[in-house]
């Protein structure tokens, strides 16, 4: 099929399994490159069974997006002609190394959800630059994945647990937890439009690459709103563990999140990468006499344990120089 100069041709990829279902996706000008780098990720050696080789990731960048385009096209309804013809072949597929382990597991490994996260995120954000224009409460930053693979597992969360990512931006940490942990549903808040818009693509592409190769995920949702509004306070109180990345948040959100957080039922962990509350001895005592209760007097908070195994270049995205957690646990 020609591809035109401004394109966006719908895909369907037969499955890789043999009682699996195709993965749909629209080619584009941006999607090309992520294609094919997944292609070569996961597909290199069982294509070569059916005689398909895949041109270089040097080749296709140094070709024109229409030219690119238009060989992806090639290289997928050959590969799709070949599994419908040949549905047996399938079931030898033989996936990369790391993979191998988990690959008739109905659960994804740390190796193989982060390369299809990252293979979602790249198909749904063509330029992460546009998530790093916020200032103030709005500046994006994410936790990388070693980290939080070392915070889930100090949380040993279970199916009795909910979570809620509270400013969860594109929904990375949400997906990641459905993915890798028995929680009973998962729950991402996002306030500001584009990052909300962008994760909804983001969890499309997740949830079709998840279903294709036959990966089971809990219940997940992204919420575009607020984490203010009453609306949301049913889901706030739900959450039996919470995440917040309130590194940036100013004092007046501050106030207002602690004042929200208030609402939370007895033994609602809070994992944030600032201290909710930082308030002296001499402000305890003035508060006390006032008669005023804060977010300190009906929660213990202590510094999460830190992981040896996690350099501080793996912990966050907005610096390289390491970053603390804080656990909060409602009295």
């Amino acid at each position: 099929m020609p591809v035109k100069d401004d394109f966006a041709h719908p895909f369907e990829l037969a499955s890789i399994k043999p009682r699996g279902k195709p993965f749909n996706f629209i080619i584009t000008k941006h999607t090309v490159r992520p294609m094919f780098s997944f292609l070569h990720t996961l597909f290199t050696d069982v294509v070569a069974r059916f005689g398909i080789t895949l041109p270089s990731l040097e080749i296709t960048d140094n070709l024109t997006k229409k030219d690119a385009a238009e060989k992806l096209m090639g290289v997928l309804s050959m590969m799709s002609a070949r599994f419908h013809d040949a549905p047996h072949a399938r079931t030898s597929f033989s996936p990369p190394p790391m993979f191998r382990e988990w690959w008739n597991n109905a659960r994804c490994n740390f190796d193989m959800v982060t390369t299809l996260l990252d293979f979602a995120y790249c198909m749904a954000i063509p330029n992460p630059r546009v998530l790093n224009k916020g200032r103030g409460n709005a500046t994006y930053g994410e936790i990388q994945y070693p980290l939080l693979a070392h915070i889930l597992s100090v949380l040993k969360m279970s199916s009795s647990d909910v979570f809620l990512d509270m400013g969860s931006g594109i929904g990375q940490v949400v997906l990641y937890v459905a993915a890798t942990t028995d929680v009973r549903k998962a729950y991402g808040i996002e306030k500001d439009k584009l990052p909300a818009t962008l994760g909804f693509k983001q969890k499309e592409y997740f949830d079709g690459i998840m279903e294709y190769f036959e990966k089971q995920q809990k219940e997940a949702h992204l919420i575009h709103e607020s984490f203010l509004e009453v609306i949301v306070e049913p889901i706030i109180y739900e959450a039996t563990v919470i995440f917040i990345n309130n590194r940036k948040f100013n004092a007046e959100l501050s106030l207002a999140l602690n004042q929200t957080l208030m609402k939370c039922k007895s033994g609602t962990r809070i994992v944030t990468s600032k201290k909710l509350v930082e308030r002296t001895e001499t402000m305890k005592k003035r508060d006390k006499k006032q008669g005023e209760i804060t977010l300190d007097d009906v929660s213990e908070c202590v510094e999460f344990p830190k992981s040896g195994k996690v350099g501080e270049e793996k912990m966050v995205s907005w610096t390289a120089n390491g970053c603390a957690f804080y656990l909060t646990t409602m009295k």
